[in-house]
């Protein structure tokens, strides 16, 4: 399966705006328009597209916080190719990106408490799960460089 992650351009813009979550996750992530304008407008954000040989099948975006510190803010998969793998291998791909940052020790990424799917993910791949404070409306893990 050949799944990579590419800058977002006048090329490509536009289907990442069409990708679509299940009406049951719609609630947990702000929609890509968004993003995208976020990573447009701040320098520290690197959005790029998530593709499936030559289709785009989802956005990633991350920001670095601090000199040492990458927080993945968005992630998602579109509908019709979440439980195939594909999250993993782009999340995968995009972490090898994130670490040829200099000095970055840490990257955090948040998640909504019920989003199973992603503690999981998220695990396999290096994540640890920190402790919330009652109230606070995500979840977040922090994977150590």
């Amino acid at each position: 399966m050949d799944v990579t992650i590419r800058a977002i351009t006048a090329d490509n813009y536009m289907h990442v705006s069409d990708l679509e979550l299940p009406n049951a996750q719609q609630n947990m992530l702000a929609h890509n328009d968004f993003s995208m304008l976020q990573s447009h407008y701040i320098d520290a954000c690197n959005a790029r597209a998530i593709y499936l040989y030559d289709e785009v099948v989802g956005f990633i975006m991350w920001v670095y916080s601090r000199k040492k510190l990458a927080s993945i803010w968005r992630f998602m998969i579109d509908h019709e190719h979440q439980k195939k793998g594909i999250g993993t291998k782009a999340l995968e791909c995009a972490l090898l990106e994130i670490k040829t940052m200099p000095g970055i020790e840490k990257i955090f990424i948040s998640y909504a408490p019920n989003n199973e799917v992603a503690r999981k993910m998220y695990a396999n791949v290096g994540f640890r799960e920190l402790e919330t404070e009652e109230g606070d409306e995500d979840n977040v893990a922090v994977m150590n460089l």
